[in-house]
């Protein structure tokens, strides 16, 4: 009998094919959060056709609003997931980054949902 989740991982993979701008980018990793129970979804593109090197391919299914904050914060600089992610393919679980300290802190406590606006 198939796996269930086979079948899912392979269902979602079958429409990476009918991708076409970010905006379906944006609908298949909203997809791909709902089949698997993920809160959220990013995928960072280097090397990408049509987008510069200052400016990498970025499609999440985080708020606009936490996307500014990132940005306007900086958080690149600190994001354990940036780092680690341009030495591997595989997904990352949150739970491997130890305790977090200093601004690597202030960036993993505050959650998406609440960007207000106010400094941190």
């Amino acid at each position: 009998m198939e796996n269930i989740a086979d079948s899912d991982l392979m269902d979602a993979l079958s429409k990476i094919s009918d991708i076409a701008d970010r905006n379906s980018t944006i609908r298949f990793l909203k997809d791909v959060a709902s089949r698997y129970a993920l809160n959220t979804v990013a995928y960072f593109g280097v090397s990408v056709t049509g987008q510069n090197e200052t400016d990498p391919y970025l499609a999440v299914t985080y708020p606009p609003e936490w996307v500014a904050h990132y940005k306007n914060r900086q958080y690149v600089d600190v994001d354990p997931v940036v780092r680690l992610g341009f030495r591997r393919m595989l997904p990352l679980d949150w739970d491997e980054f130890g305790k977090p300290t200093g601004r690597l802190k202030t960036f993993l406590v505050k959650p998406a949902n609440s960007v207000s606006g106010a400094a941190d």
